[in-house]
């Protein structure tokens, strides 16, 4: 989470970065506590939580972290199950920046 705060920071303006609380249906914890780290941790991008798995089924989750990518239009341009590094999030942000 660090990682993803210190990124969307770096690339305010050009990309939205939105994270879901998923915790309940995976056995990772519960609001509360998804709530309690985003204090410790400082997030400052958008920020919210799944009322149900339907998000979990929808974008294919099937490990923690998994990070989806949306083009502009809203399509899904890409996903990635596991932790995602600062530089590779940052290739991962330039390619489809400039592929807009």
């Amino acid at each position: 989470m660090p990682s993803l705060e210190k990124v969307s920071r770096e690339y305010e303006g050009k990309v939205i970065f939105v994270g879901v609380d998923v915790g309940p249906f995976t056995g990772l914890g519960t609001h509360d506590d998804a709530r309690r780290i985003i204090v410790e941790e400082g997030l400052s991008y958008p920020l919210s939580y799944a009322v149900d798995p339907s998000p979990l089924q929808k974008y294919q989750v099937y490990s923690m972290p998994t990070s989806v990518f949306f083009s502009a239009d809203g399509e899904i341009v890409h996903s990635n199950s596991g932790v995602l590094t600062e530089d590779r999030l940052r290739e991962m942000i330039e390619e489809l920046v400039a592929d807009a």
